[in-house]
């Protein structure tokens, strides 16, 4: 019997799940193919002794300001699962040590408390870094209006509701900051979360990062008790509950294609699916590269081959049998590097000797904590270096010399605290993702890679009818959050802009 659905969505990653949950509740019959053990992706969780160690950057979930609901609040309420969440308060946004001048600066969440901060900081910047905050609001608000047209933009009410949106639209953030003349020591710190969209100041678009920090510093106030891999499997149980069939270790070996149209896949378990809608939550490198056998058009072969990977994460998961307050550390985000200069950063990070760092760092009992620090790279600086022979010696020397940063930026020692440890390379994410190099950022944030021109030229990058892309590799990047609006967003252009569509 001929096993046929509305859609097949491939890998249960967030976007994947939101993707699927969202076209199931519209009374779709969806089958989501996951080739892992479970569901979530990067937003993962592992046991080691008595620690949980989640493998997403939760800190970053903008679930609201107490006040106001985020865009993330927004979405899991149109899912109907936010009564299955609990928010906790953040104190901090966010803190960044520089190694070179051994210096820290620590934000509050809040504008007016964000630029009473900077004031501090850099005396004389308030006025322009208000009109750059008040700007961002813009952006914020321009972005979540094109979300809201799913692919049909109006470019005449963008022009007249956002004006500083179109206007800063076509520069990075480096110009931008330039442009409203911003002092440099405050545009630097500004700009001090480039690390989690994987592309510096002089590369990533203004309207990129502002919609990112305007949004977490209004909204991050709240994150959630929750790990991303609970809310990964309640979205799961949500998909099953309305019907959804999820398939588990079931990784698609080809997306059948016929006259340019996709039919269906065939699992490495010689099962095939039909169906003429197909959502990919995985690289269109692996798409185009191996999982479509004939007939990849030239001009996908061409973008996917041209397009930069974005940066590579080396993380150590850190288990301490003591508090954060008894070791005098900062919970929540933190930022690591040797100077404020990122076209600087960027050039080095191209060295497997000199990454960037996020660091995550959570009480998890009243005399324990974790620290997840995580440094960045670029993929020849791994690749240039590993080797079968030397990989577990490598490995090594990366986490320690992770810890040394660490210790080196805050000024704590955390060795004689450490009870667990676990270390992951770009190969560990390669394994368990099947992203191209092992990046979590998708493509690099630059350019006609950049989201605003991603989402302009979406319909001309629709090579194979029926097949959609979401995740990380999607228009809306790969930030922590946006995965999950690629996932909304893909969905709704499936039913046809409107949410709720009974009917193709």
């Amino acid at each position: 019997m001929k096993k046929e659905y509305d859609v097949i969505v491939i890998g249960a990653g967030n976007a994947g799940l939101v993707s699927a949950l969202t076209l199931q509740k519209q009374n779709k019959k969806v089958l989501l193919l996951e080739s892992g053990r479970f569901v979530g992706g990067l937003s993962a969780s592992f046991v080691r002794g008595e620690f949980t160690f989640d493998t997403n950057f939760d800190d970053f979930l903008l679930y609201g300001n107490g006040e106001e609901s985020g865009i993330i609040t927004s979405l899991f309420e149109r899912l109907a699962i936010v009564d299955q969440l609990h928010p906790i308060k953040r104190a901090t946004t966010f803190k960044i040590y520089t190694l070179n001048d051994k210096k820290e600066y620590e934000f509050p969440f809040g504008v007016n408390e964000f630029l009473a901060k900077m004031e501090d900081y850099v005396a004389g910047s308030q006025k322009s870094v208000k009109e750059f905050l008040q700007i961002s609001k813009e952006v914020y608000e321009a972005c979540l209006n094109i979300m809201e047209m799913k692919g049909k933009m109006d470019f005449t009410l963008l022009e007249e509701k956002y004006p500083n949106f179109l206007e800063m639209a076509s520069l990075s953030l480096e110009e931008g900051l330039k442009f409203l003349k911003i002092p440099r020591k405050a545009a630097q710190l500004l700009s001090g979360c480039w690390l989690l969209l994987g592309s510096p100041v002089h590369k990533v678009s203004f309207v990129t990062y502002a919609f990112s920090f305007y949004a977490f510093l209004s909204f991050g106030g709240y994150g959630l008790e929750e790990s991303s891999h609970d809310i990964s499997l309640i979205l799961s149980e949500e998909f099953l509950k309305y019907g959804g069939t999820l398939k588990c270790l079931n990784e698609v070996r080809e997306i059948m294609v016929e006259n340019n149209e996709v039919v269906g896949v065939v699992t490495t378990k010689n099962e095939r699916f039909y169906s003429k809608k197909i959502v990919a939550d995985i690289s269109p490198t692996k798409v185009y590269g191996s999982l479509i056998k004939d007939n990849v058009p030239l001009k996908a072969k061409t973008l996917t081959s041209n397009r930069l990977l974005g940066a590579l994460p080396v993380t150590v998961f850190l288990g301490l049998d003591k508090s954060l307050n008894s070791l005098e550390l900062h919970e929540g985000t933190s930022f690591i590097y040797y100077t404020l200069n990122s076209q600087k950063e960027y050039k080095m990070m191209h060295k497997l000797s000199h990454p960037n760092l996020h660091v995550w760092a959570k009480n998890v009992l009243e005399d324990k904590a974790i620290i997840k620090i995580t440094g960045f790279v670029y993929k020849d600086a791994f690749k240039k270096m590993v080797t079968k022979e030397n990989y577990f010696a490598l490995k090594k020397q990366l986490t320690e010399n992770l810890i040394l940063m660490f210790e080196e930026a805050t000024g704590k020692e955390i060795k004689k605290a450490l009870w667990e440890i676990e270390a992951a390379t770009p190969l560990t994410y390669e394994r368990y993702l099947k992203h191209p190099g092992g990046t979590i950022f998708g493509y690099l944030a630059s350019g006609l890679d950049d989201f605003l021109p991603r989402i302009l030229n979406e319909c001309n990058e629709e090579y194979i009818k029926g097949l959609y892309f979401t995740g990380s590799f999607g228009a809306f990047l790969a930030s922590p959050y946006a995965t999950y609006l690629n996932g909304e967003y893909v969905a709704n252009k499936l039913l046809g802009g409107d949410s709720d569509a009974k009917t193709w």
